[in-house]
Protein backbone atom coordinates (compact mmCIF):
# COMPACT_ATOMS: atom_id res chain seq x y z
CA UNK A 1 0.00 0.00 0.00
CA UNK A 2 1.75 3.14 -1.23
CA UNK A 3 1.36 6.26 1.36
CA UNK A 4 0.53 9.52 0.58
CA UNK A 5 1.29 12.95 2.31
CA UNK A 6 -1.50 14.77 3.20
CA UNK A 7 0.17 18.26 3.73
CA UNK A 8 3.42 19.83 4.22
CA UNK A 9 1.91 21.49 7.36
CA UNK A 10 1.03 19.19 10.25
CA UNK A 11 -2.57 17.41 10.31
CA UNK A 12 -1.96 16.98 14.11
CA UNK A 13 -5.87 16.20 15.06
CA UNK A 14 -7.56 13.67 12.44
CA UNK A 15 -11.01 12.28 12.29
CA UNK A 16 -11.54 9.67 9.10
CA UNK A 17 -15.21 9.11 7.21
CA UNK A 18 -15.39 6.17 4.99
CA UNK A 19 -18.65 6.94 2.95
CA UNK A 20 -20.72 3.87 2.56
CA UNK A 21 -19.27 3.19 -1.37
CA UNK A 22 -15.59 3.83 0.29
CA UNK A 23 -14.15 5.58 -2.92
CA UNK A 24 -13.59 8.63 -1.04
CA UNK A 25 -11.58 9.47 2.11
CA UNK A 26 -12.42 12.45 4.03
CA UNK A 27 -10.10 13.54 6.58
CA UNK A 28 -10.74 16.39 9.46
CA UNK A 29 -7.70 18.09 11.76
CA UNK A 30 -5.89 21.29 11.43
CA UNK A 31 -2.53 22.23 9.66
CA UNK A 32 -0.02 24.07 12.42
CA UNK A 33 1.63 27.36 10.70
CA UNK A 34 5.37 26.78 12.38
CA UNK A 35 5.99 30.59 10.78
CA UNK A 36 3.16 32.18 12.78
CA UNK A 37 3.29 31.37 16.46
CA UNK A 38 0.20 29.16 17.57
CA UNK A 39 -2.01 29.73 14.52
CA UNK A 40 -3.62 26.44 13.09
CA UNK A 41 -6.66 26.32 10.19
CA UNK A 42 -9.05 23.73 10.32
CA UNK A 43 -8.80 22.07 7.24
CA UNK A 44 -11.07 19.02 5.58
CA UNK A 45 -9.12 16.72 3.36
CA UNK A 46 -11.16 14.12 0.96
CA UNK A 47 -8.82 12.03 -1.27
CA UNK A 48 -5.43 14.22 0.19
CA UNK A 49 -6.34 17.36 -1.04
CA UNK A 50 -7.25 20.37 1.17
CA UNK A 51 -10.24 22.16 1.76
CA UNK A 52 -9.18 25.26 4.03
CA UNK A 53 -12.41 25.83 6.62
CA UNK A 54 -10.96 29.50 7.98
CA UNK A 55 -7.55 30.66 7.33
CA UNK A 56 -4.57 31.93 9.86
CA UNK A 57 -5.71 34.84 11.81
CA UNK A 58 -6.42 32.47 14.99
CA UNK A 59 -6.49 28.51 16.01
CA UNK A 60 -8.92 26.72 14.36
CA UNK A 61 -9.34 23.07 13.91
CA UNK A 62 -11.80 20.64 12.73
CA UNK A 63 -12.16 17.93 14.79
CA UNK A 64 -14.73 15.47 13.39
CA UNK A 65 -16.36 14.56 10.05
CA UNK A 66 -19.88 13.17 8.83
CA UNK A 67 -21.40 12.00 6.02
CA UNK A 68 -24.51 12.43 5.18
CA UNK A 69 -25.71 11.96 1.63
CA UNK A 70 -23.81 14.37 -0.54
CA UNK A 71 -23.44 16.81 2.28
CA UNK A 72 -19.91 17.29 4.68
CA UNK A 73 -20.56 17.92 7.90
CA UNK A 74 -17.46 19.45 10.25
CA UNK A 75 -17.26 20.17 14.16
CA UNK A 76 -14.94 22.34 15.04
CA UNK A 77 -13.80 25.18 16.67
CA UNK A 78 -12.52 28.88 15.70
CA UNK A 79 -11.17 31.80 17.88
CA UNK A 80 -12.47 35.18 18.28
CA UNK A 81 -10.15 37.93 18.52
CA UNK A 82 -9.61 37.68 21.94
CA UNK A 83 -8.58 34.17 21.59
CA UNK A 84 -11.57 32.85 22.56
CA UNK A 85 -12.95 29.78 21.56
CA UNK A 86 -15.77 29.51 19.21
CA UNK A 87 -17.86 26.45 18.44
CA UNK A 88 -18.19 26.13 14.83
CA UNK A 89 -20.34 23.39 12.05
CA UNK A 90 -19.62 23.48 8.54
CA UNK A 91 -21.69 22.07 6.04
CA UNK A 92 -19.88 21.65 2.50
CA UNK A 93 -17.54 24.25 3.74
CA UNK A 94 -20.39 26.88 4.53
CA UNK A 95 -19.65 27.85 8.25
CA UNK A 96 -21.91 28.38 11.17
CA UNK A 97 -21.40 29.76 14.66
CA UNK A 98 -22.56 27.24 17.45
CA UNK A 99 -24.34 29.75 19.38
CA UNK A 100 -24.74 29.46 22.90
CA UNK A 101 -26.39 32.08 25.62
CA UNK A 102 -23.52 35.11 25.88
CA UNK A 103 -23.01 34.60 29.20
CA UNK A 104 -20.78 31.31 28.02
CA UNK A 105 -17.29 32.30 26.41
CA UNK A 106 -14.69 29.74 25.30
CA UNK A 107 -16.82 27.25 23.41
CA UNK A 108 -15.94 24.19 21.13
CA UNK A 109 -17.33 20.95 19.31
CA UNK A 110 -15.79 18.03 19.26
CA UNK A 111 -18.09 15.78 17.32
CA UNK A 112 -21.29 15.78 14.68
CA UNK A 113 -23.81 13.49 13.87
CA UNK A 114 -26.60 13.54 10.84
CA UNK A 115 -29.95 11.28 11.15
CA UNK A 116 -32.36 12.16 8.70
CA UNK A 117 -33.09 16.02 8.59
CA UNK A 118 -31.24 16.58 12.32
CA UNK A 119 -27.77 17.49 12.86
CA UNK A 120 -26.46 16.77 16.30
CA UNK A 121 -23.51 18.23 17.75
CA UNK A 122 -21.93 17.77 21.04
CA UNK A 123 -19.08 20.10 22.51
CA UNK A 124 -17.97 21.97 25.98
CA UNK A 125 -17.92 25.91 26.86
CA UNK A 126 -15.85 27.26 29.62
CA UNK A 127 -15.93 30.78 31.79
CA UNK A 128 -19.21 32.20 32.87
CA UNK A 129 -19.90 35.70 32.96
CA UNK A 130 -21.47 37.32 35.82
CA UNK A 131 -22.08 40.33 37.50
CA UNK A 132 -19.38 39.78 39.90
CA UNK A 133 -17.20 39.06 36.78
CA UNK A 134 -15.66 35.84 35.38
CA UNK A 135 -16.74 32.55 36.89
CA UNK A 136 -15.02 29.34 36.15
CA UNK A 137 -17.39 27.28 35.09
CA UNK A 138 -17.80 24.22 32.84
CA UNK A 139 -20.60 22.94 30.36
CA UNK A 140 -21.28 20.01 27.99
CA UNK A 141 -23.76 20.84 25.01
CA UNK A 142 -25.95 19.16 22.95
CA UNK A 143 -26.67 21.15 19.61
CA UNK A 144 -29.95 19.86 18.01
CA UNK A 145 -30.36 21.82 14.51
CA UNK A 146 -28.31 24.98 15.99
CA UNK A 147 -30.12 25.28 19.31
CA UNK A 148 -27.74 25.03 22.30
CA UNK A 149 -29.00 21.86 24.98
CA UNK A 150 -26.56 21.61 28.12
CA UNK A 151 -25.73 18.05 29.11
CA UNK A 152 -23.87 19.31 32.28
CA UNK A 153 -23.85 22.54 33.98
CA UNK A 154 -21.10 22.49 36.37
CA UNK A 155 -20.90 25.44 39.05
CA UNK A 156 -16.78 24.24 40.15
CA UNK A 157 -14.17 23.75 37.84
CA UNK A 158 -13.32 20.16 36.69
CA UNK A 159 -12.88 19.22 33.24
CA UNK A 160 -15.39 16.86 30.91
CA UNK A 161 -14.63 16.52 27.69
CA UNK A 162 -16.71 14.74 25.11
CA UNK A 163 -15.55 13.01 22.37
CA UNK A 164 -17.45 11.39 20.12
CA UNK A 165 -21.16 11.47 19.33
CA UNK A 166 -23.06 8.06 17.75
CA UNK A 167 -26.67 7.64 17.65
CA UNK A 168 -29.24 4.89 15.92
CA UNK A 169 -31.10 5.10 13.46
CA UNK A 170 -34.43 3.49 13.89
Amino acid sequence: MKKQIISTAAALMLMVAFPANAQDVYVAGYEKNNQIQSKTRATLWKNGSPQYLSDWNGQAVANSVFLSGDDVFIAGTTSNDQGNGIAMLWKNGEPQTLRLSENWINSKAKSVFVSGNDVYVVGSSYLYKTERGMEAREATWLWKNGVPQPLSLNSEYRSIELESLRANDR
